[in-house]
């Protein structure tokens, strides 16, 4: 049974046994925190770990095209399509608010928009296990 530990890189990961991963915290700069989630699924569950750190370091190094080609997906299909907003607003406005890693490589990127595109709703990009991006969707 995994359980909660300190990470040499991602510091202390609580374990969520009715969920089965781990939650930590991380600065992606300073004064801008990201919620982490890490799926504990696989054998043995720690085995993801030891990915997580270079999975990270790729989100942090492509987060700028990540924001980007999430704005040029809901430029035109989000909610609040009546206040004029061009790609680059979008993109300035996003923010990386939490990211879930499966155990498999693949991630969702957790958008902060100051709920102005789906009222609330969360705006995920969905990173296949190569880092690509391969597609945005709110979740209720």
């Amino acid at each position: 049974m995994a359980g909660s530990l300190h990470h040499p890189t991602l510091g202390f990961l609580e374990w969520d046994d009715k969920l089965a991963w781990w939650v930590g915290r991380i600065d992606l700069e300073p004064d801008h925190p990201v919620d982490i989630f890490i799926s504990g699924e696989g054998d043995p569950p720690e085995a993801a770990l030891m990915h997580v750190p270079d999975w990270l370091e790729r989100i942090w190094s492509r987060e700028l095209q990540y924001r980007r080609w999430t704005a040029e997906q809901v430029e035109s299909g989000r909610w609040n399509s009546e206040e004029a907003m061009t790609v680059e607003d979008i993109t300035n406005l996003l923010q990386l608010a939490s990211i879930n890693f499966d155990s498999d490589g693949e991630a969702g990127l957790y958008w902060g928009d100051q709920d102005r595109f789906y009222w609330g709703h969360n705006l995920v990009t969905d990173v296949d296990a190569n880092g690509n991006p391969v597609r945005a969707r709110i979740e209720g």
